[in-house]
């Protein structure tokens, strides 16, 4: 099968709507019947973007984003994602502020 890299924006605060908009691309690969070639990138890690909230704030994000998927560091994987057969961009990357 083909291997599939997303990169995805990365919400710079609790953000519904943006890990909406990756689980609706699960969600669409799941029903298609590819979700195992799926690996899902952020430009940062979790603890990278989000090290200087607060703790309630923090717990907050960490709660939001239990996914059904986990998110690969995007600067970690580079040879990885160019040698996948399809990359896709999604997500709003203009509310990112890094």
């Amino acid at each position: 099968m083909a291997r599939i890299s997303v990169i995805c924006a990365a919400a710079p605060k609790p953000n519904p709507g943006m890990s909406s908009v990756d689980l609706a691309f699960y969600a669409f690969s799941k029903r298609q019947g590819f979700d195992d070639d799926v690996t899902y990138y952020h430009l940062y890690t979790e603890d990278e973007l989000h090290s200087g909230k607060d703790k309630a704030v923090y717990n907050e994000i960490t709660q939001r984003q239990q996914l059904p998927f986990k998110y690969e560091c995007f600067r970690d994987r580079i040879d990885e994602i160019t040698a996948s057969d399809v990359i896709i961009f999604w997500g709003d990357f203009l509310h990112m502020a890094h």
